[in-house]
């Protein structure tokens, strides 16, 4: 595959900033028609204070799927929100959601389209214990409702980090 992707960022103020990316995905594949993947991408993010923040924004792409014997690609729209706020300088909470309707591309004669729609939720507490070290506890809350009964999910997930930056 070929991928050609242009894009702007704008910046009207020091605390407020917004970028937009479009683009296209030449694709040729083996047992599969060969199909142009289209992408689109607008945000925006708002600092309101030192390491806080607020982004949004809207993604459109075509992606290759986990089951490529029925599904050649899924088109998703994908919603996201981001927050970062700095409690004190040394611990950060996070915390993320993304909504995407989708529709899973069947494989002619094989299976037809299919709407999923994905939510996912994130949270995170970061502390940054000195300057090279940091420690983060997550959890990640994911829901797939999909017309595909196989494909359906519900899932919790924790987890606990350290990080050493050199």
């Amino acid at each position: 595959s070929h991928f050609l992707l242009a894009g702007v960022d704008y910046a009207p103020g020091p605390k407020l900033s917004a970028s937009a990316r479009v683009g296209v995905e030449f694709r040729s594949r083996s047992g599969a028609s060969g199909e142009d993947s289209p992408y689109a991408e607008l945000s925006t993010k708002y600092e309101y204070g030192e390491q806080s923040f607020v982004s949004a924004g809207y993604v459109f792409s075509l992606e290759e799927t986990s089951n490529v014997a029925l599904y050649t690609d899924i088109q998703v729209n994908r919603l996201f929100v981001n927050v970062q706020h700095a409690f004190t300088p040394a611990l950060v909470g996070s915390g993320s959601i993304n909504y995407e309707p989708s529709t899973l591309q069947g494989r002619r004669g094989l299976s037809p389209d299919r709407d999923e729609t994905t939510v996912r939720v994130g949270l995170a507490l970061t502390y940054q214990a000195r300057r090279n070290w940091s420690g983060s506890i997550t959890v990640d809350f994911d829901n797939v409702s999909s017309d595909d009964a196989a494909r359906e999910l519900d899932r919790t997930r924790f987890g606990v980090s350290a990080r050493y930056q050199f």
